[in-house]
């Protein structure tokens, strides 16, 4: 499962280098006026290259599922709901799996933070350009790609709980080091740490919630995976900002992050790999 997740995140890292390339030349000219009319083509060139990637889904992947009809007087939205709150109910019995969503929201949002603050810390501490920019996110994109396949890959020999407790301590490293760059040079080598950080940590956690995830109800249960991520990217950022605002520094904002990293890192100790494992199989 390791491998199966890692090389899903690397396939779509590897995408993600592309549409960036393919961006660069329009935004390479920066903020300038004389280039905004440039700059817009590159939303227009992402939705092309989002809709060619899309082609093969909608013409190739086949559905295995089995529509359920729905019962009388029901509506799709109604029932949907209505599933999420027995899938919610039911986290009682899958204590590792529930004890996992919380490690997950503090660690990841701390990830998503350090990912958006990067460039506004790179631009207005390092006086990054969007050129700059561009060439700092195709490297940390390369570098996740590797990292999500190595790690998975890894995953898969040592366990994806070691795996992820090694993902969160060079976040720990990362926040820190990025705290005291003071060349361009240095971020970059960061963003090429940070990358395969990234893409190990998703990796790893994606394979312990396919591990946990009782047969036949993974879309219940990744949905959850999915909303808890989306979750944690609200208090972040917030507490980055007001970080700033309180110190004026951008350096002690990313320091803070240090703060979700270990918080997230003790609260994820309370997960037993195997006995989560043991849970999903028993429903099955």
């Amino acid at each position: 499962m390791g491998r199966i997740s890692g090389y899903g995140w690397g396939l779509g890292y590897l995408g993600g280098l592309l549409s960036l390339a393919i961006a660069y030349p329009f935004i390479s000219g920066g903020f300038a006026e004389s280039n905004l009319a440039r700059y817009r083509l590159s939303f227009a060139a992402t939705a092309a290259f989002f809709l060619i990637a899309a082609l093969p889904t909608f013409l190739l992947l086949k559905e295995r599922a089995v529509p359920q009809p729905l019962a009388p007087g029901q509506t799709a939205w109604r029932q949907g709901f209505a599933r999420l709150a027995v899938t919610a109910r039911q986290f009682g019995r899958y204590r590792d799996l529930f004890a996992f969503f919380i490690a997950y929201l503090i660690y990841t949002d701390a990830i998503n933070t350090v990912i958006v603050a990067s460039a506004i810390f790179a631009n207005k501490v390092l006086d990054f350009s969007p050129g700059d920019l561009v060439l700092f996110f195709l490297i940390t994109q390369v570098t996740a790609g590797l990292g999500a396949v190595g790690f998975g890959i890894l995953a898969d020999r040592i366990g994806a709980k070691r795996t992820i407790n090694v993902t969160l301590v060079l976040w720990i490293v990362i926040s820190v080091a990025a705290a005291l760059v003071q060349t361009h040079a240095q971020f970059y080598a960061i963003g090429l740490l940070a990358g395969a950080a990234l893409g190990a940590n998703q990796t790893a956690s994606r394979t312990l919630i396919g591990q946990f995830t009782p047969s036949g109800r993974q879309g219940e249960f990744f949905g959850f995976f999915s909303i808890t991520g989306k979750f944690a990217a609200i208090i972040g950022p917030v507490v980055y900002g007001e970080v700033t605002a309180w110190t004026g520094s951008q350096r002690w904002a990313i320091v803070s992050m240090t703060v979700f990293f270990t918080v997230g890192l003790l609260a994820f100790q309370t997960v037993h790999e195997h006995r989560g494992m043991e849970a999903a199989a028993d429903a099955r």
